[in-house]
């Protein structure tokens, strides 16, 4: 099973010297990212139950939060939303991604936070193969 452990391994990979976080940022960092598990939808089980089910959906937001800049901001959520549009050829936590599902069609901007530093959000469900190799 994917956990969100294994999407902050492979954003690490994407984005070298970023900090990636889960489910909470460090208040004091103005770049970084942080990832966040989220409930969405039901499970995926398939006729014939789980011996014959191969996927499963990992869904996650990512939040960008990065300095006063909102333009830098939105160029790295798009170039982040870029590397999940269309992706099927990526491996995360040794899962090879069948698809990212991309419910919006951009970064969401969020606004900023209490000490002015500019934040997007990229919601994405990760559909993954359940069998892992390394």
């Amino acid at each position: 099973m994917m956990h969100v452990s294994d999407v902050i391994g492979w954003l690490k990979t994407k984005y070298p010297g970023t900090g990636v976080f889960h489910s909470a940022i460090p208040k004091r960092e103005p770049f970084c990212l942080g990832v966040y598990p989220k409930q969405r939808g039901a499970s995926i089980l398939a006729v014939g139950g789980a011996a014959c089910t191969s996927c499963a959906l990992l869904p996650v937001d990512i939040l960008i939060h990065w300095g006063e800049d909102a333009g830098a901001c939105e160029a790295l959520a798009d170039s982040l939303y870029a590397l999940f549009w269309g992706n099927t050829s990526e491996r995360v936590g040794g899962y090879p991604v069948r698809r990212f599902l991309l419910p919006d069609a951009a970064p969401a901007g969020v606004g900023r936070d209490s000490a002015n530093i500019c934040e997007m959000v990229i919601r994405v469900n990760i559909l993954y193969e359940t069998a892992a190799s390394s």
